[in-house]
């Protein structure tokens, strides 16, 4: 009897999941079928589309968009010699890249009323649940919370913080080093594992201060979330958004890394809530963007605790997972071209005895360096990310639908030859002064400027405002790993990158061989 009721009980609830799988299924169909629809009737005019948008074969499937986009892109840019915009039919709509100096400076200069920054970057991030609840709204409307604590504040803090970031990089790279496989004298280790201890770890530090950035546990799930966050936007995308509440929740709360985040952070909100301001003479002084997000809060919904939480949640993400990235191409960068390598340990040790204070300044080769390797190797294919708001037309004539997504290539942009002469070598000195140039009459590239050229920080009316922080650390990142340690590539014919939709992700299984050099810097 017993049997029969378990064999019934067995039944029910194998049928049940297989209606609950069944209607996921058409519910997926159904959305698909729709999206194609609203993607064919929306697509832009008097611009060259690189396929149909109404192929079912293709837009059921759509493997060659998910795995391969960044090199359709590249491609197409170069079919039509890199000055013309075109349209590639994505997953939800259309994607507008533009290309030329004209559509380049429309789509640079858009008011968020018309192309919206905020709108495709919920699209993409989901941030309301990738980022404990948070939402671009009238609470903030002009992003001034985050930009005055990241842009001005962080920024004027990093002569005070760069000590601390440079003994966060110097513990990762031992702790990475100690922990990595021994390969007769040397150390073997993942190179983007390295890059996440050495810059999460640092990131840690700077955003949530000392009490947290000292915190294992805190560390160790700010790390992990991070990780779960982009997972569980990107995946999300692929999905119809009936879905995103429960599938985006389920994925979050599978390691719990961003609730253990969240209940790290609140407490130290409210005691500093309770706290003099630091305008008062008993203030404590805290020099991390917990505190500088509290003090760039003026008003009470944006002085709410949960509201406060959810903002630095926000930045820590914001500041931890691309950079990351950027710090594996350096590496790859420097492994595949050594002859820079002793010049650069050269210009390191003549910047250190020049300005023992801010060496960093003095070294134009290191900077050039960068820009070169960021220039051929973003951690993405697109940048200024906008959604078509109202129907916009741009300069070259084509005219954009409400509802799609217009951005900048920057993979492609960077190979423009009229830019760049000889685009496709990397050129470490391509970015110093040339003969007869000065810095007072000419324009001098460096790693943190924005221009229309080459828009790896964004649009230059809006770019990045954490560059400044960025560029400290990678740069110190770099001087600790020349002056340091030898390294080269473990097995330097394997595939070093993977794309999922236009993102570009170092392979976790890459690994480098490290050795200290003997001589601590």
């Amino acid at each position: 009897m017993l049997q029969v009721l378990f064999y019934k009980l067995f039944l029910a609830v194998a049928f049940g999941y297989v209606r609950i799988g069944l209607i996921f299924l058409a519910a997926c169909v159904t959305w698909r079928a729709f999206t194609i629809y609203r993607i064919h009737r929306n697509r832009p005019r008097n611009i060259y589309i690189t396929s149909k948008s109404y192929s079912i074969g293709k837009w059921v499937k759509n493997f060659d968009f998910i795995t391969n986009a960044p090199t359709h892109i590249l491609r197409t840019s170069r079919k039509l010699g890199y000055s013309s915009s075109f349209a590639i039919p994505s997953l939800v709509e259309h994607q507008v890249l533009v290309a030329g100096q004209q559509d380049v400076e429309a789509l640079c200069n858009s008011s968020e009323g018309v192309l919206s920054f905020h709108e495709a970057m919920t699209d993409r991030m989901k941030h309301y649940y990738t980022m404990y609840g948070f939402e671009h709204n009238n609470i903030d409307p002009h992003d001034n919370v985050p930009i005055r604590a990241v842009k001005v504040l962080l920024r004027m803090h990093i002569p005070v913080l760069r000590p601390l970031i440079r003994r966060k990089i110097r513990e990762g790279f031992e702790t990475a080093v100690a922990n990595g496989h021994r390969v007769k004298n040397w150390s073997s280790v993942s190179i983007f594992q390295l890059s996440k201890m050495v810059i999460e770890e640092s990131n840690a530090q700077v955003i949530l201060g000392d009490e947290l950035g000292n915190n294992p546990e805190c560390v160790r799930a700010a790390i992990r979330y991070s990780t779960d966050a982009v997972i569980t936007a990107e995946i999300c995308r692929q999905l119809p958004p009936m879905f995103t509440p429960i599938i985006a929740t389920t994925l979050m709360r599978w390691s719990g890394a961003m609730d253990k985040v969240a209940n790290f952070i609140r407490p130290v909100v409210e005691e500093r809530m309770r706290t003099p301001s630091k305008e008062s003479s008993n203030a404590t002084s805290y020099n991390d963007c917990i505190q500088w997000t509290i003090d760039s809060s003026h008003t009470p919904a944006q002085r709410a605790t949960p509201r406060l939480v959810a903002q630095i949640i926000g930045i820590l993400l914001a500041s931890s997972h691309q950079m990351s990235m950027v710090l594996v191409y350096i590496i790859y960068a420097l492994c595949d071209h050594p002859e820079y390598i002793e010049p650069l340990r050269k210009e390191i040790v003549e910047a250190v005895n020049k300005n023992s204070k801010d060496p960093l300044k003095e070294m134009h080769l290191l900077d050039s360096f960068l820009t070169e390797t960021s220039r051929l190797y973003p951690p993405d294919a697109l940048t200024v990310q906008r959604k078509v708001k109202k129907p916009f037309t741009l300069p070259s004539g084509a005219v954009i639908p409400t509802g799609n997504l217009i951005a900048v290539p920057v993979l492609a942009q960077a190979r423009n030859p009229e830019v760049f002469p000889n685009p496709e070598t990397f050129d470490g000195r391509r970015f110093l002064l040339k003969d007869g140039q000065t810095k007072d009459k000419d324009a001098v590239s460096r790693f943190t400027d924005v221009r229309y050229s080459f828009s790896f920080w964004g649009a230059p009316r809006k770019g990045c405002p954490g560059r400044w922080y960025v560029s400290e650390t990678l740069k110190q990142a770099m001087v600790h790993l020349l002056a340091n340690y030898d390294f080269e590539l473990e097995d330097e014919h394997a595939s070093r990158f993977m794309y999922w939709t236009t993102a570009i992700f170092p392979r976790p299984a890459r690994r480098i061989l490290l050795k200290e050099r003997g001589i601590v810097c």
